[in-house]
């Protein structure tokens, strides 16, 4: 028997000593399972870190010649050379027509100038006429048989006279038009030039001057064809004229050959006096005038560069002698900023205009030096460093470019990286962003995050740059250190964002949501752990206790609110998220924030601005709120009423809480009822002044329940918990009976269907 019993004994431990090397083996397999899993992550985030396509442009100096080469390729190709080559070949087009018109004209006027004089051969012939007559008398024949005329004075027909005006006149202004076409010719071909040799200077220039080519330039040549109306419509009335004057009889004085004349020198001096002037504009302004030409520019170099030398330094001389020394010494020297406004202006107007992503890739590499000298440069005092400057429409506009699903994955991570690295670098002062901007680029900033990385699963994005640019902007001011990016946008005062529709914004939260529910239940997956350690698990994810505790905190108004637009699949998260705003505030604080919050929506103007989806989810919020803080220890009566007076504000006063009358509350509010109950009962004396508006509410909220239509279940069972609650203060209150219509309803429901004609006839009989 005892070697029974001993032979049992060891079985049973070498049982044992199996079963426990078994698990240890199993352990070692798991834990090298482990390891090869983690190895293998890393080795993909390397690689994925590795793929340049998803990293941001490597930042270049501000004037860096990579990016403005690019940015002046993109001007020359797809801006002036288009418009140049028409406009040019307008001109060479312009040019041909001159001068077949011109031709015409010519072979027109010349033989119609002779008949502005007298005809040499008619005078000849009436002068040997006189002649013959003269010696036939003289020789002795009776003179009465002479036939002497005197000589006729030449007048020019008036038809003549007219065709040669109309002729003159189309002739000069057609060869003043080939002048003016000539030297806009001229001008064209040195509006893309530049003496400097630098890119960032030499798009300046040429930017600068194409610009003003566009407002003057550009309409003078456009202009040209239709100057050709005047000439051909003159040549034309003269034609017209020539033809019909045969027939008819008009005399006209000869002035009118002086007026056309003075109207031809008029003509030619405006041209003159307006050559002369672009002469005069193309040498004083070298860089901005868009009338340029080598007489231009050796006036400059020879005049205008000599003269502002000797008046700046006249100007200078004079501020010396009526100011003091010592104070202009002791004026502080502001460096010169590498970027002039000018250049920065056109900076950001090049990138707005391009399309090719090349181009887009090499010129965004400075962005954030352009958009850093100007904040570092804004105040030089280093007391006033820090304070915010606002953001440039101009400069929104570029990272809504960037942004935008034309441009590139890289571009989209260069736009965010911008904006994070503006906020958290030393030597600039931060960016405000204004309500506008924050209209703007969110939703941008959202849907770049998603074409950045369209995977399953969002929790890669939880420390990207895209997360972190949408908390930087949504607070309008640097980055919260203490919590994660996509925590801190939650805690951004968005519920008062003025240019976000309800649809943008709901599209922006969700976006965030999921990137939050995705990292969750990535570091929860797989691991099985109880309630208590999951909330553990979820306060290190969400408050990040590694990082330093500086900036500001949370506020859980906030977030309460944009947990307003959480959707119907993401309503664990909001089990997660609300426990740990009472565990990381008070929890009288979280409750009187979403009291505050619940109270602020019901306002006329917010009716428009919520839709039914947010309104539904004030229940869920409430009853969430109220259970997590009823199940807490050491929760003190004035926090329960606390927590009955927001379940009373949500059921009477949110709306699309309570569905017509006379019915009650529709299905979602049964929570928010049940947690009313557990909050009350017990705890409140509903006989006390203090509670008489909770009575009131609890009563009216009791025949609201009772009337209710759309219960499905538990109408009954919250009933009864109402008439505990209330039958000690009015005992009849249980015995109120139900509407004919609640009646019916409760016949059918317990399978009473020979009530139903009884409930029928008493419904007809009232």
């Amino acid at each position: 028997m005892e070697n029974a019993v001993f032979a049992h004994d060891t079985d049973s431990l070498q049982a044992e000593d199996a079963t426990k090397i078994l698990t240890g083996s199993i352990l070692k397999l798991a834990a090298l399972i482990d390891e090869h899993n983690t190895l293998l992550r890393r080795k993909d985030q390397r690689k994925e870190w590795a793929d340049i396509s998803r990293q941001p442009i490597p930042e270049v100096p501000a004037t860096s010649s990579s990016a403005w080469n690019a940015l002046l390729r993109s001007t020359m190709t797809d801006v002036i050379q288009p418009k140049a080559e028409g406009w040019r070949s307008g001109l060479d087009a312009l040019l041909v027509f001159l001068g077949l018109f011109s031709a015409i004209v010519t072979a027109f006027i010349v033989p119609s100038l002779a008949t502005l004089k007298q005809d040499e051969i008619a005078r000849t012939n009436e002068l040997l006429m006189n002649i013959t007559n003269i010696m036939i008398r003289t020789s002795g024949t009776d003179a009465s048989n002479l036939n002497l005329t005197s000589p006729a004075i030449f007048i020019p027909e008036p038809s003549d006279v007219r065709f040669n005006v109309y002729l003159t006149l189309s002739l000069i202004i057609s060869l003043s038009i080939g002048a003016l076409a000539i030297a806009c010719r001229g001008f064209l071909n040195l509006v893309s030039w530049s003496q400097h040799n630098k890119a960032v200077e030499r798009l300046t220039d040429i930017r600068t001057r194409w610009r003003n080519a566009e407002k003057t330039l550009g309409p003078a040549i456009e202009s040209l064809p239709q100057l050709l109306v005047v000439p051909v419509l003159l040549f034309i009335l003269g034609l017209v004229d020539s033809v019909f004057s045969t027939a008819l009889q008009i005399s006209s004085p000869p002035t009118s050959v002086l007026a056309a004349s003075s109207l031809s020198v008029v003509f030619i001096a405006s041209v003159a006096v307006g050559m002369g002037l672009t002469l005069i504009d193309g040498s004083l302004r070298p860089k901005s005038s868009p009338f340029q030409s080598r007489l231009a520019h050796v006036l400059n170099v020879s005049i205008v560069q000599r003269v502002k030398p000797l008046a700046h330094r006249l100007r200078t001389a004079a501020l010396t002698t009526l100011l003091e020394a010592p104070s202009l010494k002791s004026l502080p020297v502001r460096p010169a900023p590498p970027l002039s406004a000018e250049s920065m202006k056109i900076y950001h107007e090049i990138l707005q205009a391009t399309r090719d992503d090349d181009i887009l890739d090499d010129a965004s590499a400075a962005l954030f030096n352009v958009i850093g000298q100007r904040t570092i440069y804004a105040n030089p005092n280093r007391f006033l460093r820090r304070i915010p400057v606002d953001l440039l429409p101009q400069e929104c506009a570029t990272l809504l470019h960037l942004l935008s699903p034309e441009a590139s994955v890289r571009s989209h991570r260069t736009a965010a990286q911008v904006i994070v690295d503006i906020a958290s670098n030393g030597r600039t002062r931060p960016l405000r962003y204004s309500q506008n901007d924050i209209g703007r680029l969110l939703p941008s900033l959202s849907h770049a995050a998603r074409r950045a990385d369209p995977g399953t699963s969002l929790s890669v994005l939880w420390n990207s740059q895209f997360v972190q640019a949408m908390a930087i902007v949504a607070n309008s001011g640097p980055n919260i250190t203490a919590y994660p990016p996509a925590v801190v946008f939650l805690g951004a005062r968005h519920w008062s964002w003025k240019y976000l529709t309800p649809s943008e914004l709901c599209g922006i939260l969700a976006f965030v949501f999921e990137v939050i529910d995705d990292k969750i239940s990535d570091e929860l997956a797989g691991a099985d752990v109880d309630e208590g350690e999951q909330a553990v698990v979820v306060d290190k994810i969400l408050s990040s206790p590694t990082l330093p505790q500086r900036g500001v905190a949370i506020n859980p108004r906030n977030v309460l609110a944009s947990l307003l637009c959480l959707s119907q699949d993401k309503l664990p998260l909001m089990g997660r998220l609300i426990p740990w705003l009472v565990r990381i505030h008070r929890p009288r604080k979280v409750i009187v924030a979403a009291q505050e919050h619940i109270q602020m929506i019901q306002r006329t103007e917010w009716l428009h601005l919520l839709g039914h989806t947010q309104f539904s989810m004030v229940p869920c919020l409430v009853s969430t709120l109220a259970e997590h803080c009823l199940a807490l220890e050491g929760f003190t009566e004035n926090d329960r009423e606390q927590i009955a007076r927001i379940c009373i504000l949500c059921l009477l006063h949110t709306p699309n809480i309570r569905s017509r009358p006379p019915a009650g509350f529709v299905f979602f509010a049964r929570p928010v009822l049940r947690a009313l109950l557990a909050a009350v009962k017990g705890h409140i004396d509903l006989r006390s002044a203090e509670s008489s508006d909770i009575l009131e509410a609890l009563i009216e909220i009791r025949h609201s329940v009772e009337e209710d239509l759309m219960w499905k279940d538990g109408r009954f069972e919250v009933l009864e918990g109402f008439d505990e609650l209330l039958g000690p203060i009015y005992p009849g209150i249980s015995t109120r009976p139900s509407s004919p219509e609640g009646a019916r309803y409760a016949a059918a429901e317990a399978g009473r269907y020979s009530e139903l004609d009884i409930v029928d006839s008493s419904s007809a009989s009232e």
